[in-house]
């Protein structure tokens, strides 16, 4: 069930070469950068979660954890757990199906939303630091909508409709666009 898009002709998948690349490379990649990296961090930070504000903390670690409340300090690793779960179904889920994989997506997108509205983690000292949280949950929905759309349309497409094809596409691209633009003039205007 491989396309040519996903499959060597000349190699007998994990067999042989391989199988030794797949274990050599692929594993010890995940070991090291999606799991290593992350818990290290992790472990920093909650060596010195009593002294995020000493400039020695902040110059090594601010970069993590600076845009967060004190209470926060480990939502990096939130974000982090985020992108590799979204990366996971891409890669390893093809043999679900579409369906199912934009069904996962958009559970775990749904469950981002709902802890970054519970959680509220951005450290907010002034108005202009309103800013961060918006633009993070506006871009989270904007995800959400852009896969529940895709779907929408997947879905339309098996069934022979194409006039809510057309609308959702369209409003998909004006959606997009319009949160390109606020992140371009919110970056524009911080400058």
């Amino acid at each position: 069930a491989f396309t040519t898009a996903t499959a060597s002709l000349e190699e007998v998948c994990f067999q042989g070469r391989h199988l030794a690349m797949a274990v050599a490379l692929g594993v010890s990649q995940l070991l090291f950068f999606v799991v290593g990296l992350p818990a290290l961090l992790l472990y920093f930070l909650m060596r010195n979660r009593r002294h995020l504000q000493r400039e020695a903390t902040l110059t090594r670690y601010g970069l993590f954890y600076g845009a967060f409340k004190d209470s926060r300090f480990y939502w990096e690793i939130a974000v982090v757990v985020r992108k590799v779960a979204i990366v996971g179904i891409s890669v390893f889920g093809q043999a679900l199906g579409p369906r199912h994989q934009a069904q996962l997506t958009l559970l775990i997108l749904l469950v981002c939303i709902v802890l970054e509205i519970a959680f509220q983690p951005f450290r907010e000292k002034s108005p202009r630091h309103h800013l961060l949280p918006r633009l993070e949950l506006c871009a989270l929905l904007v995800e959400w909508f852009t896969m529940w759309s895709g779907l929408v349309i997947f879905t339309s497409l098996d069934q022979g409709s194409t006039g809510s094809v057309e609308l959702l596409t369209v409003l998909v691209m004006m959606v997009n666009i319009a949160m390109l633009l606020w992140l371009v003039v919110s970056l524009i205007r911080e400058r």
